[in-house]
C-alpha cells in the first residue's frame, strides 16, 4: 500500500536434488430429497459424507526430510423449508412465501506451492455453519418479484500465521463471522423489458483470530475482514426481445472497505458500469459486451505475498461473440 516492493519470499535457486510431493484424494457420498408436507409447505434436505486424505513428502539431497499424512472424514448437510402463506392469482399480489435454511459444511484447505510449502504443517479442513431466512413475493401475473433475506455464517478452523522455533508457520485456529441482509427485485413492464435492482448490507468480522504481523502475534478480534465492503448495491435495465435489437446497462456499487487487517487504511466506495448490445436472428445472436466502462482499478483481493500487497480489478474490457442455435 505504501508503494514499496514486496518482501522476498525466497532467495537463491532451489537445489535440483530437493523436491516436494503432495498428493490429495477425495471421496464422498451425498443424498438429497424434497418432501411436500402439505399443499403450502415443502422441505428440502441434503446429507453428504466426505473423506479426504493428504500425504506430503519433502526431500533434500535425495534424503527424505519430512513425511506427513492425514485423513479427515466428515458428515455435513443442510435443510431448508418453504411455506406459502399467500396464494391469490386474481389480485395484484400473486404469491408470498417464507423460507428458512440451516447448513453445516466444510472445505479442504487451500494448498500453497510457495517456497516454504514443504516445511508447513498439514492443515485441517475449514468449517462453516450458516442460517438464513427470508420472504419471497411475486405479483402482476409474474411481472414483479421480490426477495428479502437475512443471513449469518460462522467460519472456523481457518489458517492463521504463527511462529514456531523462530519460523512462521500456518496452523489452523482462526474464526470469522459474516452476517447481514439482502434484497433483490425485478419488474417487467413490457415484453422483453426488465428493470432489476439489488442491495445488501453485511458485516464480516474476525472472531478469535490471532495472527503474526511483522513478527508479533496480533489479536484481530472484532476487526473487519480485509476488502469486504459492508454495502453492495446494483441496478440494471435489460431489453431482450425474441428477435431484433436488444441491450443492457448495469451499474454496481461497492461500498467502503479496509485494505489492512488492523483496519487502519480505509478506502471509499466506487461504481462500475457494464453494457451490452445484441441482435437476435432466428438461429443466431450477435453480441458486443463491455465491462467496467468507468475503468476503475480498485483493490479487490489480498495477495498471497503478504500484508499490504493487493490485487486490483481489471480495467475496461470489450468482448464480441456469436451464438448459433441448432435444432
Amino acid at each position: 500500500m505504501d508503494g514499496s516492493r514486496p518482501q522476498e519470499l525466497a532467495t537463491g535457486t532451489p537445489d535440483a536434488s530437493s523436491g516436494l510431493l503432495d498428493r490429495r484424494s477425495f471421496f464422498g457420498l451425498y443424498a438429497q430429497s424434497r418432501a411436500r408436507l402439505s399443499a403450502d409447505t415443502s422441505l428440502l434436505a441434503g446429507l453428504r459424507w466426505n473423506r479426504t486424505r493428504e500425504t506430503r513428502r519433502t526431500t533434500g539431497d535425495a534424503v527424505a526430510l519430512l513425511d506427513d499424512s492425514q485423513k479427515n472424514s466428515r458428515l455435513s448437510g443442510s435443510v431448508g423449508a418453504l411455506w406459502e402463506v399467500w396464494r391469490d392469482r386474481s389480485g395484484d399480489l400473486d404469491d408470498v412465501a417464507l423460507h428458512a435454511s440451516v447448513g453445516n459444511t466444510f472445505q479442504p484447505p487451500q494448498l500453497d506451492f510457495g517456497a516454504d510449502a514443504g516445511s508447513q504443517p498439514l492443515l485441517h479442513p475449514e468449517t462453516q455453519r450458516s442460517v438464513s431466512f427470508g420472504i419471497k413475493a411475486d405479483g402482476y401475473d409474474g411481472r414483479f418479484d421480490l426477495d428479502l433475506g437475512v443471513f449469518l455464517a460462522d467460519f472456523a478452523n481457518q489458517a492463521v500465521t504463527a511462529q514456531v522455533d523462530g519460523s512462521p508457520v500456518l496452523p489452523n485456529g482462526g474464526r470469522e463471522r459474516y452476517q447481514g441482509f439482502e434484497v433483490e427485485t425485478s419488474f417487467r413492464p413490457a415484453a422483453g423489458l426488465t428493470l432489476a435492482g439489488h442491495a445488501s448490507y453485511g458485516q464480516a468480522r474476525y472472531r478469535e483470530f490471532t495472527t503474526l504481523i511483522d513478527g508479533t502475534p496480533t489479536d484481530l478480534d472484532g476487526r473487519y475482514r480485509v476488502l469486504t465492503p459492508r454495502l453492495r448495491a446494483g441496478a440494471a435495465v435489460i431489453y431482450a426481445p425474441d428477435r431484433g435489437l436488444g441491450f443492457s446497462l448495469t451499474a454496481n456499487y461497492t461500498g467502503s472497505r479496509f485494505l489492512d487487517v488492523l483496519n487502519q487504511s480505509r478506502v471509499g466506495g466506487y461504481t462500475t458500469l457494464d453494457a451490452s448490445l445484441a441482435y437476435r436472428f432466428d438461429r443466431c445472436t450477435l453480441s458486443l459486451a463491455a465491462s467496467n466502462l468507468t475503468d476503475r482499478r480498485e483493490a479487490v483481493l489480498p495477495s498471497e505475498l503478504g500484508e499490504g500487497q493487493i490485487y486490483r480489478m481489471p480495467g475496461r474490457r470489450i468482448f464480441a461473440s456469436m451464438a448459433v442455435r441448432f435444432e
